[in-house]
């Protein structure tokens, strides 16, 4: 089930970069094979987040939504006219680091979970991917959405 507004504490806006914007280049779609390797594929894309050219820092927020339901997720978004941030908002991240805010640094991890994906060697296995900070220096990486860590780590969202 979705965290109360109580336990979702963790919510807040980013304001390191309050001015900088990020760009996402939309005119090439996001290719997982080519960013995470072979025998990828997706399950499931909110195509709300595809219409995000750009996003200016200070308006990402990072807030625990992972439930026990993929529905109970889409429903709070949705009512709460929010949308979840989606791989080439963090390939745009990953190309341009200096603009990673310095706070997410505190965080376990990061989720872009517009896109959920699954491999050809885990079964029904559904991953997302993120951001994490370790030893100095900024990783990516694909986690299956039922472990209890990712549940328990935010994701980057927006109103629109």
């Amino acid at each position: 089930m979705l965290e109360s507004k109580k336990q979702r504490s963790l919510k807040y806006k980013i304001m390191e970069n309050k001015n900088e914007v990020l760009y996402i280049d939309r005119s090439i779609p996001f290719d997982l094979e080519e960013f995470i390797g072979h025998g990828w594929s997706i399950v499931d894309q909110d195509n709300k987040a595809l219409d995000i050219s750009s996003i200016l820092i200070s308006e990402i927020i990072l807030e625990k939504i992972f439930g026990e339901k993929n529905e109970d997720k889409i429903k709070y978004l949705n009512e709460q006219n929010y949308v979840e941030l989606d791989p080439k908002v963090l390939e745009a991240f990953w190309n341009n680091q200096e603009l990673i805010p310095e706070e997410w640094k505190k965080e376990s991890y990061v989720f872009f979970g517009a896109l959920v994906f699954k491999n050809c060697y885990e079964g029904e296995h559904h991953f997302v991917l993120c951001l994490y900070w370790r030893f100095n220096q900024w990783h990516w990486g694909c986690y299956d959405i039922s472990h209890d860590f990712v549940k328990a780590s935010p994701c980057a969202i927006m109103h629109i």
